[in-house]
């Protein structure tokens, strides 16, 4: 967005200045969908965050921010962008900078300042503000702001086709994300704090703007809010949610470049953890919705899966199991007990759809004692290795949702051991320990986090089984912190669709659960999950 002049030649100038930043097809360099990123460069992961009750998805970019007004607007940096006299953008320039990451100056945010070059200009003959200076070209700062964080060379966007632009930094090529026109004002992101100041964990940051929105920029000023110890991630999920709370709210004079880019589900790539069993190595998925518990105990609650029976007790060929809630609703569980729905003879596949189309038609409705852990995904998200769980897809009040089906799980959890020095921060390099696997009768792939305070000379991957904690005498605290981490050191996903008369009776079997929403932040390690950092 960009403030209007009043005369038509401004106007069109400014139009031209933005086209010619923006998309001059010899500035644009196509890059491949973002997985790993090349040699020295980064790869920018999307995050999650909520927006009016919604899920949204943002890029962060940790290149300060500067202001001088305390954060109500940002300092922007000049960025030069060359033209004919007649206004006409100079093709195959690239543009030029004078100031890059670390210098004092610099800023993601950018103004377009105009640099009138002869007709007889060859492109990218100046590469440098000082050659400007040096051949006396005219510049004239224009009312155009645009955000494009300079990066590493052969960095990507996580989830992203888009590519680098390539600039000029006295005469050394430069490499920026181009985010589009953006004001020099900022908006408020709102990240949740307890009492004592340390960040909830596995809480969303809120915002109140999205592109389009009059008030919406890129560039957020954090807005703290301070909650009760007993609130649970992810409760507030709107402005509104905070004021009908009547939570405190704290502006601060930091600010965060964080270009909104959807606000739709995003695919996930799950990647493998390593933890410790027993002196072995073990590798486990990381999954993040919040887990319901009962009270006074670890044990999960499980929400509700419909599955499609007729009276005969064989399943439904092609129906796809039915749920009622998704990630962020009251009642979410990556948990599923299962719900064994009979249907008519003559009832067509995939006809019911959602819980209510259940109850209208007046189904009868059993409740099994089988228990599968499916977390919700979004979809075509994917595993490290696709062999570890199935992809299946279900239905949400109608709609498609997806999940992975690791199989038959108890509501009963076991504890996993995370490492901590005595001033609560989390060993670097240590990875968790966990005392049961699959095939054991006491496993379960929900975990119940037990915090071990080791002294300040730890050093990580000493200890590798429980009984090196015990031996040590390190202190163990349990946690009412709960993960979904299940380890895949064997196939464990069965298909409900292959469950027999009996089983479909009662007998414990696996199911082929499924909701569509949207999955928070993955874990890259239990104990990055569970600190409460700093912003």
């Amino acid at each position: 967005m960009f403030r209007k002049h009043t005369e038509r030649r401004n106007s069109i100038l400014v139009l031209a200045v933005a086209l010619a930043l923006l998309i001059t097809p010899a500035l644009a360099q196509a890059a491949p969908a973002a997985q790993s990123a090349p040699a020295g460069g980064t790869e920018y992961a999307l995050t999650y965050g909520w927006y009016q009750g919604q899920s949204t998805f943002y890029y962060s970019f940790d290149n300060a921010v500067p202001s001088s007004d305390g954060g109500v607007t940002v300092t922007p940096a000049p960025i030069y962008v060359f033209f004919y006299g007649d206004d006409t953008a100079v093709p195959g320039q690239h543009n030029v900078v004078d100031v890059v990451p670390g210098d004092s100056g610099y800023s993601d945010l950018w103004q377009v300042h105009k640099v009138t070059v002869p007709d007889d200009y060859t492109p990218d003959s100046v590469r440098s503000y000082a050659d400007i200076v040096t051949n006396g070209y005219t510049v004239t700062p224009v009312d155009v702001f645009v955000n494009c964080p300079i990066v590493p060379e052969n960095s990507t966007l996580q989830y992203s086709q888009q590519g680098l632009t390539q600039g000029w930094d006295d005469d050394s090529a430069v490499y920026y994300f181009d985010f589009g026109l953006n004001p020099v004002e900022t908006a408020p992101i709102y990240v949740l704090f307890y009492g004592d100041d340390t960040p909830v964990p596995g809480q969303r940051n809120i915002i109140d703007d999205i592109p389009g929105d009059a008030d919406y920029s890129a560039f957020w000023r954090v807005h703290k809010v301070t909650v009760p110890d007993d609130y649970v991630a992810n409760t507030a999920r709107s402005l509104d949610d905070i004021t009908t709370a009547g939570y405190t709210i704290t502006p601060t004079s930091i600010l965060v470049n964080c270009p909104v880019v959807r606000t739709e589900d995003a695919p996930e790539m799950f990647d493998l953890t390593s933890g410790w069993y027993q002196h072995g190595n073990v590798e486990y998925y990381s999954f993040s919705n919040p887990i319901p518990t009962t009270e006074g105990g670890p044990t999960v609650v499980p929400a509700p899966i419909y599955v499609l029976f007729y009276g005969d007790g064989t399943a439904v060929p092609g129906q796809h199991n039915i749920i009622d809630v998704v990630p962020g609703d009251p009642g979410y569980s990556d948990l599923w007990q299962v719900h064994k729905v009979t249907v008519p003879d003559d009832y067509m596949a995939d006809t019911v759809r959602s819980y209510a189309q259940i109850v209208d038609a007046g189904y009868p409705i059993d409740v099994l004692d089988v228990f599968v852990n499916c977390p919700v995904v979004p979809e075509g998200s994917s595993l490290s290795d696709p062999s570890d769980a199935p992809y299946v897809q279900g239905w949400y009040q109608g709609q498609t949702v997806f999940y992975f089906d690791f199989g038959m799980n108890p509501t009963t959890t076991a504890p996993i051991y995370v490492l901590f020095y005595g001033d609560g921060t989390p060993v670097p390099g240590q990875d968790n320990i966990v005392d049961t696997v699959p095939g054991q009768p006491d496993y379960s792939a929900f975990w119940q986090v037990h915090q071990v305070t080791v002294p300040d000379d730890y050093v990580a991957n000493s200890a590798t089984s429980l009984s090196d904690l015990q031996a040590a005498s390190y202190p163990i605290t349990p946690t009412s912190i709960l993960v979904n981490c299940p380890i895949v050191m064997q196939p464990t996903a069965v298909d409900l669709v292959e469950l027999t008369a009996g089983q479909a009776s009662g007998v414990s079997a696996a199911v082929a659960a499924g909701v569509a929403g949207i999955l928070l932040l993955l874990l890259a390690g239990v104990a990055l999950g569970l600190r409460r950092s700093s912003l």
